[in-house]
């Protein structure tokens, strides 16, 4: 599966949140989803996941999610208070990225 990693070799990376706070405002009030050169929508990814996407990508490949943590969350008191009222529904969309460290499932 990964043959270029050693049997205790795991795989860092980071992932762009396409269900964050400013992303989905963004999209949802402004009716706008405009390519810029960095953060969530930057030019050159290819791929945009949300934490269950991320989840069930690693599975399906045959990985072992070792460890998943949003990174760069939202300070807005705008998303506190929705989250809040929402029973915390969007506590993923707090965050614009996601680290994950993986590795392969059959190995030690």
């Amino acid at each position: 599966m990964c043959s270029k990693l050693t049997e205790r070799g795991v795989i860092l990376l980071s992932l762009p949140n396409i269900r964050y706070y400013r992303t989905l405002v963004d999209y949802v009030v402004h009716a706008d989803w405009d390519y810029v050169d960095h953060g969530v929508l930057d030019k050159t990814h290819l791929r945009f996941f949300t934490r269950k996407s991320i989840v069930r990508m690693f599975a399906d490949l045959g990985f072992e999610l070792l460890q998943l943590k949003g990174l760069h969350p939202t300070s807005s008191r705008t998303f506190r208070l929705l989250n809040a009222l929402l029973l915390g529904r969007l506590a993923d969309c707090r965050h614009k990225h996601f680290a994950a460290v993986v590795k392969p499932r059959n190995s030690r």
